[in-house]
């Protein structure tokens, strides 16, 4: 691999197989490099090289393998992959969070089940009002369990990995590595999905925008030809010497729609 990818500080001699590996600093290198990187295969480099290293160094030092573990744990959230899909769970380790699963699930079947009963005073008098209350306490209880089922699982496979062998470890690193890989090329997908929605957005926002101009532009011609349309009607009232006749009155009529009329279009003009 590449010197150019390599992510890990090793210290090393030839009289000392133990290799001192700064994980975290390595973790943080990679998403450094892979945050300045918008090439899916250049992405997809930097991820490997980071993972050979990984590997490489763990087979020599199996304390450096436990960190190594560790580290991607506690990276897990900051990618967003929940515990149960970022490790290989046994089946002790599943079956905690499987129960929880599935206590979870029945439980939000019979609070539905018990408020979808209709509210009629048969109902109520076999119970239907505290068969709801029974129900939703169970959902709450059913909801903590499998709030904390994740944390008892993660409690149990830290104790396995804990005294797992070598291989076992390179295993879970193995697959722990494939997790988040697999949830950095998924939120590629994403930030594509959502800078093409972005994209036809603003395509569209141009276009309403180029109408809107046209619009205006339609809106200021019409205007000023109504102010014309207004000045002319003003010199013509002034010629009036009779101010008390009907040709007066109509003339005060026209100039006060032309003014209506100039107030409208100063409004819409400034609404585009």
């Amino acid at each position: 691999m590449s010197d150019e990818f390599d992510l890990l500080e090793t210290n090393s001699s030839e009289k000392q197989e133990k290799v001192d590996v700064n994980w975290g600093k390595a973790i943080d290198q990679m998403k450094s490099k892979l945050a300045q990187e918008d090439d899916p295969e250049m992405r997809q480099k930097i991820l490997n090289a980071t993972l050979d290293n990984v590997v490489d160094m763990a087979e020599k030092d199996r304390t450096t393998l436990l960190d190594a573990i560790k580290d991607l744990t506690d990276y897990q959230d900051e990618v967003g992959i929940i515990f149960e899909n970022f490790s290989s769970l046994n089946f002790d380790e599943q079956k905690i969070i499987d129960n929880a699963v599935k206590r979870l699930e029945r439980a939000k079947v019979e609070l539905d089940d018990a408020e979808s009963k209709p509210n009629t005073w048969w109902n109520n008098l076999w119970g239907r009002k505290s068969k709801i209350k029974k129900a939703a306490e169970e959902l709450k209880n059913a909801q903590k369990e499998r709030d904390a089922a994740d944390t008892k699982a993660k409690a149990l496979f830290q104790q396995r990995i804990e005294s797992a062998d070598v291989q076992t470890l390179l295993n879970e690193l193995s697959f722990k590595s494939q997790a988040a890989v697999k949830r950095l090329k998924d939120r590629e997908i994403e930030i594509k999905e959502v800078e093409d929605k972005l994209q036809d957005a603003i395509v569209e926002a141009t276009k309403n925008h180029t109408k809107a101009l046209e619009k205006k532009k339609e809106v200021e011609a019409k205007l000023e030809e109504n102010y014309a349309l207004l000045k002319q009607a003003r010199v013509e009232l002034e010629e009036i010497v009779d101010k008390q006749s009907a040709e007066y009155a109509q003339a005060i009529g026209k100039v006060t729609e032309l003014e209506q009329k100039a107030e409208e279009l100063e409004g819409l003009k400034n609404a585009y």
